[in-house]
């Protein structure tokens, strides 16, 4: 096989706005207790997150065999940054 897609990696976009919110919630929570330009700043800092950044889980698979009377799929993926991995074979049977 070969890689035939680079897909947006769930995890990762989901550990990315976990740590947005995590950080806004320090922000919120700066305000008041440090300079103003220092809030801003840090407040200029939160930036939403854009799941295209994330474009990092690679996608291998292959679908073939309809001459032989059975489809099959073979497909495997994984994450180059955080390991998602995924990977599954699976056989249909046509109805000739």
């Amino acid at each position: 096989m070969s890689a035939d897609n680079w897909a947006i990696c769930p995890r990762c976009v989901k550990r990315a706005r976990e740590k947005l919110t995590a950080c806004t919630g320090d922000v919120v929570m700066s305000y008041g207790q440090v300079p103003l330009e220092d809030f801003v700043r840090a407040q200029a800092s939160l930036a939403p997150v854009d799941p295209e950044q994330f474009r990092t889980f690679r996608e291998d698979y292959e679908i073939h065999g309809a001459s032989e009377g059975a489809i099959r799929v073979d497909y495997g993926g994984g994450c180059d940054v955080c390991g998602l991995t995924l990977s599954f074979n699976d056989v249909r049977e046509l109805p000739v």
